[in-house]
């Protein structure tokens, strides 16, 4: 089983039981600090791993960067898992 078959295994679990996971009392959006930080890390593993090819990869000309979120939602996004 790869990597990609494991994960969707438990995700499958995970839906197919929704007490498995309890729910948080409050969400909290993370802030840009945060976002930059996790960004930073993505990228350095992507790095480390040889997946980027140089140090630096520079974002493809004619793809505009993600708008700030202004209101974030009061729940994450759920998407169904069909089978």
């Amino acid at each position: 089983m790869n990597l990609g078959q494991a994960v969707a295994v438990c995700l499958y679990e995970l839906a197919r039981d929704p007490r498995a996971v309890p729910k948080p009392d409050k969400l909290i959006a993370a802030t840009a600090a945060d976002l930059e930080r996790l960004t930073a890390l993505l990228l350095d593993a992507l790095r480390s791993s040889g997946y980027l090819k140089s140090s630096r990869s520079a974002p493809r000309k004619g793809v505009p960067p993600l708008p700030p979120r202004k209101n974030p939602p009061s729940r994450p996004p759920t998407a169904p898992i069909r089978h």
